[in-house]
């Protein structure tokens, strides 16, 4: 019966949690659909006055990834070759401003298209192997111009560009965006082919992506010690092209597009909305600008919000580019030709031709958006009283009033005013604000089918409510008071935004609330006392780790001849990858550098395998010489070993600046573990709480830009899709994964060797319920919240986080591994 009541409860859990897993997808799939686009590629409307000539036939399209718009017109930026054009007018700066997400798929898509990205192309950013997110069948400027008679386009850097644009290229050489320990080698890949490709008189467009200054922002930050000699790289190459541009007679009709993707922060890192990350230099450059505009001053002070000159939106580089090269807008676009731009034409004819072909072009998107409003609105005296109609019809309304104007326009030119190009303007403006907000249309029915499957599985499992729950007063009412006041956190932005505070509080209250208990039961013993205030205070110290920017590192205590070589070993590879990523940090430490040269004959990718292949040895001999199926304490020594080579393994995928956290880490479980010992409940409480604690004290917050990937190729020379996402999950979820091998040895100490099975299922029951909780009140707020201004800035983020919370900590680490390790106690 007993063994029935077991493996019931084991196909209860795996149930729930399948259920649960089927939930956050069939919401996913409702809240993150592929936005639906028009096919085709767009031709000249009918109805124009002609063709408006272009003044130029050929593109550079120069990006350099994560450059911030500081970082060329700053006085503080390298860029001085740049600045001189700003100042001789051949170069007209602009900020330009990346919607979020701030990760490079979704930007080159809106950048090439005109279009606002789903916010699902930031998943399908991470999947380089990824095809659905292909623009093969969607119009862009790379699109028109491929389409041209002899059209040709080369393209050399990232290559986001070859998987978004398939087949487009007929010269490439691509490059992986995710090696961020690489500085010059996936820059100097691109270099190496412009002397050829400037010669050559056979192509349209020629598009390098340029990687390096983004590695050097994730590894060092804006300010760190290689970026001013990476923008004076950049810099020269600009310089190079341009001068490439006055020699050369082939390329005097050429224009040079410098910009960056996104930005980044002051961490380094993009992905959300901060002022760093969703502000790029846009600089259009060519000697013929100098007939037309006059310089400005270049370099600009200061400026906290990174706005220098005019600010445009990314999406006006693609309709800006159709009239700087004469084809047309790219159907998806909602972008706006930039204004200044239009100085290039002094006919005011053409003008006028250039802005009402824009018009017609998003009104089409608009019409395909809202067609009921559109129809309901056939002429202009059903739109007398505008203030009492709808958005969507206003807008249908003003797309009429820019009819009437353009016919106007089209029998007499005299009668064409300023007015009438503000008025195609403000509608310009007005269908790109509506349509960016409308991006992504919800399937509602199916966001709710996955809130109602989630909310099931809440409900407390019968052997945690049998056990645990029903019998542990204090405990219990504690565990339901922090589930409750963490789902009331999710629906509010600011605290998705500061999530590590609560899982802070939460967590001191409990450690508190265990040191008041122990003191009452061993109120003689003094000793309890002490190591009750030394557990706080050294989570006090955890949790403002990051916050103090202490810089150092700390090794392991290991016992034993092998340990020592392979904790060694895991000591060189640190070293020797601190001093290729942040050669800062090893200042002052000279009687090191015997060391470092030594690892220097050795690559990274080697060093990183060897201290692999050593943990992997170090498990394999621990099976051999704990036996850990011979007893009891056979089995205890074998975790409390395995323990430790987990330590080390995740000393070896954290980022050096955070090692200590370890050692901190070891002080407060060894705390815990020498005072009163704690209940089943008690222990599992605390751990859950110590994993989100520990994951925010290592710098993790609920944006996407501090997702930390300098440590997803250690030890892999290529792109694998499966071993990077491990190793970045493992080097940002370092802290929980931690704790939960903690959790197993306290377990294991705690609990007769026959119980160790039933304790892990008590302890995953729990936590399922609190993972179905999580989950349940994300998707909740997600929906209540969906059209809220944050939408895509906070509670999308919160989404794809709770995700790997739920599939990966919660199903795999908690769940899975120390199941794995009870089934072997019990065999």
């Amino acid at each position: 019966m007993r063994v029935q009541d077991s493996l019931s409860t084991k196909i209860e859990l795996i149930a729930r949690n399948l259920v649960l897993g089927a939930a956050i997808l069939v919401f996913a799939k409702g809240f993150f659909p592929h936005k639906a686009v028009l096919p085709g590629l767009a031709t000249w409307p009918e109805d124009t006055s002609g063709r408006v000539p272009a003044p130029f036939d050929k593109v550079i399209f120069m990006v350099v990834d994560a450059l911030r718009s500081d970082f060329v017109y700053g006085n503080a930026s390298s860029f001085d070759f740049t600045q001189g054009l700003i100042r001789s007018g051949a170069a007209i700066p602009f900020t330009g401003h990346a919607s979020p997400p701030t990760i490079t798929m979704p930007r080159v898509k809106s950048i090439t298209t005109g279009s606002v990205p789903s916010f699902l192309d930031l998943v399908l950013n991470f999947a380089e192997s990824d095809t659905s997110s292909t623009l093969a069948t969607q119009d862009s400027w790379l699109a028109q111009l491929k389409a041209r008679p002899g059209g040709m386009l080369v393209m050399y850097g990232d290559d986001t560009w070859l998987r978004l644009f398939p087949n487009f290229f007929d010269r490439a050489d691509g490059t992986t965006s995710f090696f961020v320990s690489d500085f010059t080698e996936v820059d100097n890949n691109v270099t190496r082919h412009i002397p050829d490709e400037l010669r050559r008189k056979d192509w349209s467009g020629m598009i390098m992506h340029y990687l390096g200054l983004d590695h050097i922002g994730h590894k060092t930050g804006p300010r760190g010690p290689n970026m001013p000699a990476k923008q004076l790289e950049m810099d020269s190459i600009v310089q190079q092209i341009y001068s490439a541009m006055e020699r050369e007679n082939h390329l005097q009709s050429t224009l040079l597009v410098l910009l960056g993707d996104h930005g980044m922060n002051e961490a380094g890192n993009h992905g959300a909305n901060s002022a760093g990350e969703v502000s790029t230099a846009l600089t259009f450059i060519s000697p013929k600008f100098k007939e037309y505009f006059e310089g400005q001053a270049s370099p600009q002070p200061y400026s906290e919000d990174y706005r220098f000159y005019d600010e445009v939106d990314q999406s006006d580089v693609a309709p800006t580019l159709a009239a700087l090269l004469g084809f047309p807008v790219p159907k998806n676009s909602l972008g706006a030709i930039i204004p200044k731009m239009l100085a290039l034409w002094k006919s005011k004819a053409d003008r006028h031709n250039l802005l009402y072909q824009n018009a017609q072009q998003i009104q089409q998107v608009a019409y395909a958006t809202y067609p009921e409003a559109f129809d309901s609105v056939g002429d202009l005296a059903l739109c007398t009283d505008k203030a009492a109609l709808p958005e969507k019809q206003r807008l249908a309304c003003k797309w009429l009033a820019v009819k009437e104007m353009h016919q106007s326009f089209m029998s007499d030119e005299y009668m064409f005013i300023r007015d009438g190009t503000q008025l195609i303007s403000s509608f310009l403006t007005e269908v790109q604000v509506q349509l960016s907000g409308t991006a992504s249309k919800y399937n509602e029915k199916s966001m709710f089918l996955g809130i109602v499957l989630a909310v099931l599985c809440c409900f407390p499992p019968r052997i945690s409510y049998d056990t645990h729950l029903n019998k542990s007063g204090f405990t219990s009412a504690f565990f339901f008071f922090m589930q409750a006041t963490y789902s009331a956190t999710m629906f509010a932005s600011s605290y998705v935004e500061e999530e590590h505070q609560f899982w802070y509080w939460i967590t001191s209250a409990w450690l508190v609330s265990l040191a008041v208990r122990q003191q009452r039961i061993d109120t003689k013993d003094s000793g309890t006392l002490i190591r009750s205030i030394g557990s706080c205070v050294l989570f006090g110290i955890v949790r403002r780790f990051n916050q103090t920017g202490q810089k150092y590192a700390g090794e392991a205590d290991l016992a034993g001849l092998l340990p020592v070589l392979v904790a060694s070993s895991a000591l060189v590879f640190k070293l020797a990858f601190t001093a290729a990523e942040a050669p800062e940090l090893m200042k002052g430490l000279g009687f090191l550098d015997p060391i470092l040269k030594f690892a220097s004959q050795y690559p990274l990718t080697s060093l990183a395998r060897v201290v692999f292949l050593g943990l992997a040895n170090l498990i394999v001999l621990s099976l051999y010489a704990e036996t850990p199926w011979a007893s009891p304490e056979h089995f205890s020594s074998f975790l409390e070993t395995i323990h430790d080579i987990v330590s080390l393994f995740l000393m070896t995928q954290t980022r050096t600046v955070n090692i200590p956290l370890f050692l901190l880490f070891h002080l407060q479980l060894s705390a815990l573990r020498k005072g009163r010992r704690l209940h089943a409940f008690e222990t599992l409480l605390t751990m859950l709480m110590m994993q989100y604690s520990s994951f925010y004290a290592f710098g993790g917050t609920n944006a996407i830009s501090s997702v930390d990937l300098s440590n997803a190729y250690n030890g892999i020379a290529g792109y694998n899709v499966l071993m990077v996402g491990i190793l970045t999950f493992v080097s940002n979820w370092a802290g929980p994964i931690w704790w939960t091998s903690a959790t197993t040895c306290i377990l294991r100490s705690n609990v007769r060797n026959d119980s160790l099975e039933r304790s892990w299922t008590d302890w995953f029951s729990i936590l399922s319920q609190f993972a179905a909780v999580h989950a349940s009140t994300v998707m909740l707020a997600c929906y209540v919240l969906r059209e809220h201004l944050f939408v895509w800035t906070v509670f999308s983020p919160k989404y794809l986080y709770m995700m790997a919370w739920t599939f990966a900590q919660h199903m795999v680490v908690n769940g899975f591994l120390p199941g794995v390790i009870s089934g072997m106690a019990s065999v």
